[in-house]
């Protein structure tokens, strides 16, 4: 073993999502293809760490999967980031920091 500080449990579920998100970018989209069961149940299996790790989400107002920005909390919204064409599921602590940075494309009311 090496001399490496313990980690805390939320430290290894991020580890286990940078691992899946690695893996996931070395994936041809005919790989990606033949690998759905095997994605599908490493996503399950992933939820069901996150709800170990940060307990249930809640439905009112919560999705059940965690900020793509942090993965320290729960998404509450779906937002763009400027300058990037796809769309996240985010947390209001980094909604909030997107609008303070002026890197929130905001919706039209």
């Amino acid at each position: 073993m090496t001399n490496t500080p313990p980690m805390t449990r939320k430290q290894a579920l991020d580890a286990f999502f940078d691992l899946r998100d690695a893996y996931l970018r070395l994936l041809s989209y005919e790989q990606y293809q033949q690998q759905t069961d095997t994605l599908t149940r490493t996503r399950d299996a992933l939820d069901v760490f996150t709800r170990l790790v940060y307990g249930p989400h809640d439905p009112g107002r919560q999705y059940s999967v965690l900020c793509e920005r942090c993965r320290r909390r729960y998404a509450e919204r779906i937002v763009q980031e400027k300058d990037k064409s796809t769309l996240i599921m985010c947390c209001t602590p980094c909604i909030t920091a997107l609008q303070r940075d002026h890197q929130l494309v905001e919706e039209d009311a």
